[in-house]
C-alpha cells in the first residue's frame, strides 16, 4: 500500500532515509580543504551539484556534529575560504569511501587512506593526484539551512586528466567512469548509457491559447 506523510509528522531520520533513497543517483562531492595551520582534510558529501555556469559555481551541503559544532571541512572553508572538489571514479572509490570515517582533526584523511596529494594552482588545499577531474574553488557564500550549511564555491581552475579528454580537448563523459551515490554504503558505477535524441522546440508547438 502507498506510504504518504508530512515531513513534519515523522522523525528526521525517516525523512533523511527517504531523501537519500529517492533522490538518486547523486554526484559525490569529494572536498579537500586545509585549515589555518596548514593541516589538510578530505571528505565526501552526497548533497552536491552544479549551481551556476556564469560564474561557474558548485555547491554542497554540510551537516554539523550532533552537538551542533562544525565538522573539519566546514570549519576549514570558513577559515580559509578555499576548497577543491575531486571527481570520484571507480579507480578511487574505495579510498574515497574510507574518507567518510570520522578522524580526529589532527589526522589527515590523505594519510590515513593513502591518498596521494597533488598541488593546486590557485588555492592552497591540495587536490587528489589520482582524480581524473578536479575543480579548485574559492568560497562564494555559505548559507545556514537548518541542520546544514550550504557552501557555494566559484571555480577558479579546472584540472582534466589526459585520459578523459577527447582529441578536441573536451571532457569525455564515457571515459570518465564517474561514480554516483545511492544510500548507506551503496554506490553506482556508470556501466551503461542511454542516449535520447535532442528535443527541439518545434517538436512541441506551443498552444495558441
Amino acid at each position: 500500500m502507498p506510504v504518504e506523510f508530512r515531513p513534519s509528522d515523522v522523525e528526521s531520520r525517516k525523512v533523511y532515509r527517504t531523501l537519500v533513497s529517492g533522490v538518486v543517483p547523486r554526484p559525490i562531492g569529494w572536498i579537500s580543504t586545509i585549515d589555518a595551520d596548514g593541516n589538510d582534510n578530505i571528505a565526501p558529501f552526497s548533497f552536491f551539484n552544479v549551481a551556476c555556469v556564469d560564474p561557474p559555481i558548485i555547491h554542497f551541503a554540510h551537516g554539523t556534529h550532533a552537538d551542533g559544532t562544525l565538522k573539519d571541512t566546514a570549519r576549514n572553508i570558513l577559515e580559509t575560504e578555499e576548497f577543491v572538489h575531486n571527481v570520484v571514479t571507480g579507480e578511487v572509490l574505495e579510498r574515497m569511501h574510507g574518507t567518510s570515517a570520522t578522524y580526529p582533526s589532527e589526522v589527515s584523511e590523505f594519510d590515513a587512506c593513502e591518498i596521494e596529494r597533488a598541488p593546486s594552482e590557485t588555492v592552497v588545499p591540495p587536490r587528489v593526484a589520482d582524480a581524473k577531474v578536479s575543480f579548485e574553488c574559492t568560497l562564494d557564500r555559505a548559507l545556514e539551512l537548518g541542520s546544514h550549511i550550504l557552501f557555494l564555491g566559484e571555480i577558479q581552475y579546472i584540472h582534466l586528466d589526459d585520459s578523459v579528454v577527447t582529441d578536441e580537448g573536451e571532457l569525455d563523459i564515457f571515459e570518465l567512469d564517474a561514480v554516483g551515490r545511492l544510500a548507506a554504503g551503496q554506490y553506482l558505477e556508470l556501466k551503461e548509457f542511454l542516449e535520447l535524441p535532442s528535443v527541439k522546440d518545434e517538436d512541441f508547438p506551443k498552444s495558441e491559447d
